[in-house]
């Protein structure tokens, strides 16, 4: 396993080898990424053996922004996220879900819709796991919102305008009781949003790869997590290190640094009988370029996880003749 480690860390020096340190991505970025598995990596579905899971995320971006012209306008998302196991034996097993985004950024909106599949194999505690995923990617402009200098210029169109295109990602994930380590791609294919009233594509899907890890430490009653996620799309890389730490397993709290450009502080609980509700929030506070931005960021974050549909005990077969003793 140390080989396939190692071999996951080339990959991806490799790819940001070509890569400028800077700051911006496509892909919306979220502070509770450590708690947004199936979102990044499609390896990640399905990876409890006995419970499935449903998260939902609103993230706030620049509270309070105002645009030049008009009041509102800050960048906005959603996430949604299903996945379940789907057992195969004691040694494999399956895990299938969905991922829905809506991004909303100035007069641009973008939804996103996959299905993910992913392939678990188990080495005793450890788990080596693949998963692809696919469906569609839609970007919607208003061109109303744009000021052009010449009004009414019939070069520049008006209306709603969006195109629809398909959407891939694939990761690989490896997982023991000490530490994970996670590296996907969305957007494995990159496309063009066409947009005839132009007669151009305006806008490029890129491709996008993460890499992502994670730990574990106990004390008493404490579990302290430390993770960090890189990003790139080949032209920028960013970076973020976090650390939540679990009090009694009821509460939890942490913070994270994005780059030297925010601080994040998360907080959140578990609710019902072996934690199946978590509920949690982060506020981002900017530090850097506050002159150009809002100061502040808020996401809420919800999951519950559920009993599987598909039970791992095999059934009990009955018949005729040994049914009455």
């Amino acid at each position: 396993m140390k080989s396939l480690l190692i071999q996951l860390l080339r990959v991806f020096v490799i790819y940001i080898s070509y890569c400028s340190i800077c700051y911006g991505q496509q892909d919306p970025h979220f502070s509770q990424y450590m708690l947004l598995n199936a979102y990044y990596n499609p390896a990640a579905v399905g990876l409890d053996k006995n419970l499935g899971e449903v998260v939902l995320l609103h993230r706030t971006q620049w509270a309070g922004y105002s645009g030049t012209l008009q009041s509102g306008g800050e960048p906005n998302t959603q996430i949604l996220t299903f996945s379940m196991p789907i057992p195969m034996g004691s040694e494999k097993q399956l895990g299938v879900g969905l991922v829905f985004s809506n991004d909303v950024l100035g007069n641009e909106s973008n939804q996103v819709a996959r299905l993910s599949v992913a392939y678990h194999h188990y080495l005793g505690e450890n788990i080596v796991s693949f998963g692809l995923s696919g469906g569609f990617y839609n970007k919607s402009i208003d061109f109303n919102q744009y000021r052009p200098a010449d009004q009414g210029d019939p070069l520049i169109p008006t209306g709603n305008r969006s195109s629809l295109i398909s959407d891939f990602a694939a990761g690989v994930r490896y997982e023991t009781p000490q530490y994970y380590l996670s590296l996907s791609s969305n957007h494995v294919l990159p496309g063009a949003f066409q947009f005839q009233e132009v007669g151009s594509s305006i806008n490029q899907l890129t491709q996008h790869l993460y890499l992502q890890g994670g730990t574990t430490f106990s004390f008493r009653n404490l579990e302290i997590h430390p993770s960090a996620i890189l990003k790139t799309e080949f032209s920028t890389l960013s970076y973020e290190i976090s650390s939540l730490v679990d009090f009694n397993e009821k509460i939890y709290a942490g913070m994270s640094l994005r780059e030297l450009e925010s601080m994040v502080f998360m907080a959140g609980l578990y609710l019902m009988d072996n934690k199946k509700l978590r509920v949690g929030y982060a506020f981002d506070f900017t530090i850097q370029s506050t002159n150009a931005k809002q100061a502040t960021s808020h996401e809420i974050y919800a999951s519950y996880r559920f009993p599987t549909f598909i039970s791992r005990q095999k059934s009990i077969i009955r018949t005729p003749r040994f049914r009455h003793e």
